[in-house]
């Protein structure tokens, strides 16, 4: 699969892990891999997924919940995690999108198009060949099934019984010297 989405309750760890791991197998930020966080446009989704398409890059996209709603960026996404030997990502438009002359300098190999006056544009469709993880507070069921479909799966969402047996093991480790046992145990039921 050419994607993950990691999705669960905030707090858990999630961004922290994936990030830990990223940067323990020797990816470099702006080098082969690429954080969105907050808002993104679908053109931006579909800027990043130009310059990061080669193989081995990644794209982490974390709580930019945004893009994981708009059905512009879902089908942006999905054509990038389509489980075919070919990703073709397209973005359809009359008019070459310019790119700014230091991304096409950042990003020599890339296939950049160039329009009628001379400027260096995204192309209207490339090969996208790296990688996306999708990091979210969603639950599973609230995302594009089709996007869902196409990744690995990691749902941290802990069931009731779950919970309680997290919080009865954190009681005795709380408020040590300022809660007195009777209020630990009340808390427990």
């Amino acid at each position: 699969q050419p994607s993950a989405i990691i999705c669960g309750a905030p707090g858990v760890g999630k961004t922290f892990r994936i990030t830990q791991k990223i940067k323990s197998k020797g990816y470099r930020m702006m080098d082969n891999y690429f954080i969105i966080k907050g808002k993104c446009t679908p053109m931006s989704v579909y800027q990043t997924l130009f310059e990061y398409s080669h193989p081995g890059d990644l794209i982490v996209i974390d709580d930019a919940d945004d893009i994981i709603k708009n059905e512009l960026s879902i089908n942006l996404l999905k054509a990038a995690c389509d489980s075919s030997d070919e990703r073709w990502v397209n973005y359809g438009t009359s008019k070459p999108i310019p790119a700014a002359p230091e991304r096409a300098e950042m990003n020599p190999d890339l296939p950049w198009e160039v329009d009628d006056k001379g400027r260096t544009c995204y192309p209207r469709n490339f090969l996208f060949q790296g990688s996306v993880i999708i990091i979210t507070n969603m639950a599973a069921g609230q995302l594009d099934t089709a996007l869902r479909n196409r990744s690995l799966l990691c749902d941290l969402a802990f069931t009731t019984k779950e919970c309680l047996e997290i919080i009865e093991t954190l009681m005795p480790k709380l408020g040590v010297g300022k809660l007195s046992d009777s209020s630990k145990k009340e808390a427990r039921y």
